[in-house]
């Protein structure tokens, strides 16, 4: 039981992560109102960036993690992938997708963007995120890991520290 508790949040807690994962930029003020074609432009970028195979990439990232934590999740692997997926090839997580990103950004930036990912720099570009996604989350993991004690020093720093009065 207590595995499956474990499961449910740790799933809970991916779909957040993953989409947090996506490449992002500054944003512009979330628009109240989405245009026609602001939505169209992004549902375009959505399709250029192919967003369901670098949230797969996510996926992948996110359960190596996962794992890593608790190697008994392991054998839950094929589920929590094939869930995962299932969920963010959705067309509603793809409508999802395009208005953030029209809400994000400005009808003339939008356009910019899918400009961009039509030339070859552009589809490279594109075609690197799942495994920038996958090299960006060894890296991260890596880095924690060689900076762990610092992080457990500033812990017990903290926790040995006097805390503050409450009224």
């Amino acid at each position: 039981m207590r595995m499956m508790r474990t499961l449910v949040i740790a799933c809970g807690l991916m779909v957040p992560a993953i989409a947090a994962a996506q490449p992002t930029t500054t944003p512009a003020q979330p628009a109240t109102a989405v245009s026609d074609a602001s939505l169209s432009l992004a549902r375009e970028l959505t399709t250029l960036m192919d967003l369901a195979e670098n949230a797969s990439a996510g996926v992948d990232v996110m359960l190596d993690a996962m794992e890593a934590q608790d190697p008994e999740l392991a054998q839950f692997r094929p589920v929590l992938q094939r869930w995962m997926r299932k969920i963010l090839t959705s067309e509603e997580a793809s409508a999802a997708f395009a208005r953030m990103y029209a809400e994000t950004f400005t009808e003339a930036e939008l356009r910019d963007i899918v400009t961009f990912l039509r030339t070859p720099a552009g589809r490279r570009f594109a075609a690197a995120q799942g495994q920038l996604t996958r090299r960006g989350g060894e890296l991260g993991q890596r880095l924690a890991e060689e900076n762990q004690a610092e992080l457990v020093q500033m812990l017990e720093a903290e926790m040995q520290a006097p805390q503050p009065k409450q009224n």
